[in-house]
């Protein structure tokens, strides 16, 4: 988790758009395709949330470049959502962390509660899924050598007691 953590928060603190699309994209086809429905919101909160992180961050280091490159590309997904109506204008605001409807987004308290919020997501994600069968194989094998001992133990304490 803390990997998949720092590998978000530096593609966004490296301005790769396109790594956090693919890696976003890679977790969703591996990891949240496998949820239950009832966890689609939270998906997809975290993921508005990323992606506004990963705006703010452009701004805020003055790459309002990189902050239409984002809008650029995301148009088509996010010109339809209602939370995102507003953001549109973020980078040709001239002070968007005093703008109310952003102000927020530009705390480091925002920023760490997004932060840990993604973490603890994920620590339940892993905690809740399944072993792997690749890696439940081994876990097996050791079973399997376990019980054959016992067995060949009890097979001694019979094999003394008949005699």
């Amino acid at each position: 988790v803390d990997r998949i953590v720092e590998q978000l928060l530096q593609f966004i603190q490296s301005y790769d758009l396109n790594g956090l699309l693919e890696y976003w994209g890679y977790l969703e086809r591996r990891l949240f395709s496998r949820l239950e429905d009832v966890y689609r919101p939270t998906v997809n909160k975290l993921k508005t949330s990323l992606f506004r992180y990963y705006l703010v961050c452009t701004v805020q280091s003055s790459r309002t470049d990189k902050a239409q490159d984002f809008f650029q590309k995301q148009a088509p997904e996010l010109q339809n959502q209602a939370e995102w109506k507003e953001w549109f204008a973020l980078p040709f605001l001239p002070a968007p962390d005093a703008n109310p409807t952003f102000s927020t987004y530009f705390s480091r308290q925002w920023a760490d509660t997004f932060t840990v919020s993604l973490h603890n997501f994920l620590s339940v994600l892993f905690q809740c899924m399944p072993v792997p069968t690749i890696l439940s194989f081994d876990m097996e094998y050791q079973r399997i050598l376990q019980i054959q001992e016992e067995n060949e133990a009890l097979r001694q304490k019979v094999s003394i007691c008949g005699e």
